[in-house]
């Protein structure tokens, strides 16, 4: 299985590159979240790696979910052969709805994606930007200049979901403290009125006590 993230969990070029063109998704979020063993074959080759297909480069190079697709999922389709679907992408912009032919993506090592795609899609950048002229340098700076963008927008993005989990870590806490608050409060106030009844009893008690004391001041006499 790919590393889709770098080790000192700085996001990937290519981990910004191929991201969902509808949901904006990263690969490794894709894969992240619903990666699992499986035996749906995919259409592909017998190989070590069983993880269901979650991402798809279609036949007019858009990146696209699986689940953004017709019906939720790339259709099913014979052993061997590509499944097809109308684009999303295309569907949004300009609603082309023709089918399309789908390219599977679990990665961007060789063997994670399928043969059909050109291994330069993943090379960063995918020629090298050494020549000279100003043409060149103009390139370098401006793919650079994305690159960096991409890869500090998406490590603010983690940095916000990292801080949303907190949050909602905390706030499932102070929810479990508030409900045992709330039960020690309806205790209390059930003991109150334990003991508010029993005042009430003990009051009538008292309140009776001189015609108590009477009969039985008189209780001798009437022995007697």
């Amino acid at each position: 299985m790919d590393n889709l993230t770098s080790s000192d969990q700085t996001p990937s070029p290519l981990n910004i590159i191929f991201s969902c063109h509808v949901c904006q998704a990263s690969i490794s979020e894709i894969y992240d979240a619903g990666a699992s063993s499986s035996d749906f074959h995919d259409g592909r080759p017998d190989t070590g790696d069983r993880r269901v297909t979650s991402l798809w480069l279609t036949e007019c190079m858009h990146l696209v979910c699986g689940k953004h697709l017709e019906g939720g999922g790339a259709p099913f389709h014979p052993e061997g052969k590509r499944p097809e679907a109308p684009c999303p992408v295309c569907v949004l912009e300009s609603k082309d709805v023709r089918p399309r032919r789908l390219f599977a993506v679990r990665g961007w090592k060789e063997g994670s994606y399928d043969d059909a795609i050109p291994a330069q899609l993943f090379l960063t950048p995918p020629i090298k930007l050494d020549g000279p002229g100003p043409e060149m340098e103009a390139l370098q700076f401006q793919y650079l200049s994305l690159v960096r963008y991409g890869i500090s927008q998406a490590k603010s993005q983690q940095q916000l979901v990292h801080a949303k989990r907190e949050a909602e870590s905390r706030a499932a806490e102070a929810a479990v403290g508030h409900k045992k608050l709330k039960q020690e409060n309806q205790d209390l106030k059930a003991k109150i009125a334990e003991l508010e009844k029993g005042q009430v009893d003990v009051v009538k008690w008292k309140q009776r006590m001189p015609q108590i004391t009477h009969y039985l001041t008189m209780w001798p006499e009437l022995i007697a």
